[in-house]
């Protein structure tokens, strides 16, 4: 029996994706993953058709993601055209039923509900195995012991880890930056790919800018929004692909494969750590304008890649003396000025190639109390209630943006309460 797998690349239905494949090739069943089958380059559709074509049943691992991907759409078209009576299709629901779109060809399916929450995984698996060999599963209060026992061997699949809480979405998010968040937003339906630069002096809150691309960035196309982590800043092409497998938790070598399969089923954005030093880097323009365009051409994405970047430098040494002279103390004056950021910035636009043009958003800048006012009507407030959260943030006197937001996080929970 060969099994073909369904689902979304995000990193909760990946892990349950490769756990049901080895727990099914523990029982002697052939699992289909397209993460496992799927060269780079290839013909993505008809590699599809053909393992479709080729299977005695379809396992559709239904999530949000999942009901907007054009490609499970695309695989549960190609299982309409086989007999239903032969072949057999399985839901496996990653919220409650009510919560899924479910496409007509699985609506009178029926399915088993698998919520990423859920710890049972013996017991969930013991409904998927029953629905897949057509057998009756018995009293629920003996799945998970069933499931436990169908093989000696399944107690050393390690089981899908369970993913992190979403993030609460900070009320200041939605705080102003209006100009900067149009263009990302508009650049995220471009059918195309782009390094967006974010510059700004420091207390711009480019942290904060971030936070919002990941938490409150359109899902139309699909996406997926990944940080990528630089403990220590890569010096050549081979620590900057380390870095970017760290964060697709991918090996060095599959990278461009991986990056080929995820980039066929969603946009991918990745969030770079800020440069706020050292911007006379040769390292990190050789990594925009050669090193990320020759991994782009060596996946061959069908969607696209979107690389944010950050840029921070200091305050201009002319408003203080004092200032200028902690520049001069600590002896990094002639790499870490805004001249520097703009040298960067300017090499990795100019030496950028068409393949992974490089945009420069507005400078981030200081909230004003107009943006406060207009914060006010976003988040509904009241008058009384508007008058105390402005008043406290007065009170507060923050100097840059970064004070004003985290105001804003602070007293907005109480202002709601006024009446």
């Amino acid at each position: 029996m060969q099994v073909f797998i369904s689902y979304a690349h995000t990193p909760a239905d990946s892990e349950l994706a490769r756990y049901l494949a080895a727990r099914l090739r523990d029982l002697k069943i052939d699992a289909w993953l397209d993460e496992e089958s799927l060269t780079a380059g290839g013909l993505l559709q008809a590699d599809i058709e053909r393992a479709i074509a080729a299977s005695d049943a379809g396992v559709f691992l239904m999530s949000p993601s999942w009901a907007a991907s054009e490609w499970t759409a695309f695989e549960v078209e190609q299982f309409k055209k086989r007999d239903p009576a032969v072949v057999k299709r399985i839901p496996v629901f990653r919220l409650p039923r009510e919560r899924v779109t479910v496409p007509p060809a699985l609506t009178n399916m029926t399915g088993v509900v698998w919520l990423e929450g859920d710890l049972d995984n013996d017991a969930r698996f013991w409904e998927l195995h029953c629905a897949l060999t057509a057998t009756a599963p018995g009293p629920s209060a003996e799945w998970s012991f069933r499931g436990r026992t169908l093989s000696a061997s399944s107690a050393a699949i390690p089981p899908p880890r369970r993913s992190a809480p979403a993030a609460p979405v900070r009320p200041s998010l939605r705080c102003n930056r209006a100009l900067q968040w149009k263009t990302v937003d508009d650049l995220a339906t471009d059918t195309s790919h782009e390094i967006i630069l974010v510059p700004g002096v420091t207390g711009q809150a480019h942290e904060h800018f971030l936070e919002r691309v990941q938490l409150l960035l359109r899902m139309d196309p699909p996406r997926s929004v990944t940080t990528v982590d630089w403990p220590t800043r890569p010096r050549s092409r081979d620590e900057f692909r380390e870095a970017l497998a760290r964060a697709l938790n991918v090996t060095p070598a599959s990278l461009p494969r991986e990056l080929g399969l995820r980039l066929a089923r969603a946009n991918i954005v990745l969030l770079h750590p800020c440069l706020r030093a050292r911007f006379v880097d040769d390292a990190v323009v050789r990594y925009y304008t050669e090193w990320l365009p020759e991994l782009i051409e060596e996946c061959q994405p069908l969607m696209n890649l979107k690389c944010l970047q950050p840029v921070e430098w200091p305050p201009d040494a002319g408003m203080a003396a004092q200032l200028l002279t902690w520049i001069r103390l600590r002896g990094s004056g002639e790499e870490d000025g805004r001249p520097e950021a703009e040298q960067l910035i300017g090499r990795v636009r100019t030496g950028a190639r068409p393949a992974l043009p490089a945009i420069r958003l507005h400078d981030l800048n200081d909230i004003t109390d107009d943006d406060l006012k207009e914060f006010c009507d976003v988040m509904k407030l009241s008058d009384p209630q508007r008058a105390w959260l402005l008043s406290r943030i007065t009170m507060r006197s923050p100097k840059t943006p970064r004070e004003v937001f985290q105001a804003i996080d602070d007293y907005l929970p109480d202002a709601r309460s006024v009446t």
